[in-house]
């Protein structure tokens, strides 16, 4: 009973024609959907304000995506024997992210700016760069959190000097820099110093230096183990909306007034710290599921830490919470609509911006549940391709 009437409101009662005037008329005699509202608006769900001379970029990347799709399905079903094909087309989907990225943003006079971006096309670039660039960081912070180093490596403390340095050279201290010395017994009880640029970077890469070597040799504390312990329960701590405020309100505060970075650029790199701190967890429930025979036989076979974590336990961690991380990549697709509220123009913007217009007023069932459908699909897909990898793989059978 509910399917028929689903289908009598959505297909068989339903109105397909897309001009206002047509839709005007028909609304109150239609008995089921006004699907005008959709084909009439399909440019701004699929791409929002992009600019229609370029939108074969769109049609061009999306050709990339679906090449790459079909050799990746042709290896798939071949399997083994073309282990080396797969492996060029992992590097290839990689590489393709960045070549799509600059593809749709042009260059020079053909520039397109990413405030002109929306629809679905937002939403898929800021949930892949999200999935890809999260996973190596949620990688790294679960084995950071079971790191037993001691003390803070010294290669640490050297890269954070070497990097106030180029930053004292090169950015805020590329002029000379007067120092405002508070003094006590002194009238006025200012003291003002000027120091050269390399002076200055130099006195902040000791102060580091010197801080990062007292820690670690005196308090011998596990840096590695601290850092990811606090990274992951302070941003687990915290909804993924009050990340996206603070990147796009907070962040310009603390910045100087002649830097400012795209709105875009903030949202996604909030959405990679926060998909990285639950994708950890995933991760690091997968790496105590391993039993400590693996350890001793990676040991027994003469394999160093990083041997044995990336070629033994890390494939079969990540093999064990494979519905997890899918999962976690679900929930990060439909995250996405929450950037709406910080003024992105996403998939679900662009429906509440349609059906304030006033040729579309009142037709709210129709627009939602074609922004619904498209989230469904994706997330199905993303379920049936997680199942059909732990049926390859063997999940769950032993």
């Amino acid at each position: 009973f509910a399917i028929r009437g689903i289908l009598s409101w959505a297909v068989f009662g339903a109105e397909f024609r897309t001009d206002p005037e047509s839709v005007a008329l028909l609304r109150p005699i239609t008995p089921g959907a006004i699907w005008g509202v959709v084909g009439a608006n399909l440019k701004l769900f699929a791409v929002g304000r992009y600019p229609s001379e370029f939108v074969w970029r769109v049609w061009f990347s999306l050709g990339i995506v679906l090449a790459l799709g079909a050799f990746s399905v042709f290896a798939w079903n071949f399997g083994s024997p073309l282990k080396r094909f797969r492996q060029i087309l992992v590097w290839a989907w990689l590489a393709s992210i960045p070549a799509i990225l600059f593809i749709l943003r042009g260059f020079g006079t053909s520039l397109v700016q990413t405030n002109l971006w929306g629809g679905l096309l937002l939403t898929i670039v800021i949930s892949v760069i999200g999935i890809v660039v999260s996973f190596p960081i949620g990688v790294l912070m679960a084995l950071g959190r079971r790191s037993q180093t001691r003390g803070v490596p010294f290669t640490w403390a050297w890269g954070a000097g070497l990097l106030l340095i180029y930053w004292g050279l090169f950015g805020i201290a590329s002029e000379p820099v007067t120092l405002n010395i508070p003094l006590i017994f002194r009238d006025p009880p200012v003291w003002s110093v000027t120091i050269a640029p390399l002076t200055y970077a130099a006195l902040q890469a000791i102060i580091v230096i010197g801080i990062f070597w007292a820690i670690g040799h005196y308090l011998q504390g596990n840096m590695i183990k601290t850092f990811s312990i606090v990274y992951i329960e302070v941003i687990r701590g915290v909804p993924l909306i009050t990340v996206l405020f603070m990147a796009q309100i907070m962040l310009p505060i603390f910045l100087p007034k002649e830097i400012e970075i795209d709105n875009l650029l903030r949202v996604v790199v909030g959405v990679i710290l926060f998909s990285a701190a639950y994708l950890a967890e995933n991760v690091r429930g997968g790496l105590q599921a391993i039993p400590k025979g693996q350890y001793e036989a990676a040991v027994a076979i003469g394999l160093s830490n990083a041997q044995s974590t990336r070629l033994i336990i890390l494939p079969q961690a990540l093999r064990l919470v494979i519905p997890a991380l899918v999962g976690q990549c679900i929930s990060l697709f439909k995250d996405t609509s929450l950037v709406a509220i910080v003024g992105l123009f996403d998939l679900l913007k662009i429906a509440q911006t349609v059906v304030a217009q006033q040729e579309w007023l009142g037709l709210q069932q129709e627009t939602y549940a074609f922004v619904a459908l498209v989230y469904w699909v994706f997330a199905f897909s993303m379920s049936r391709a997680s199942q059909r990898i732990e049926k390859n793989l063997g999940v769950g059978k032993y």
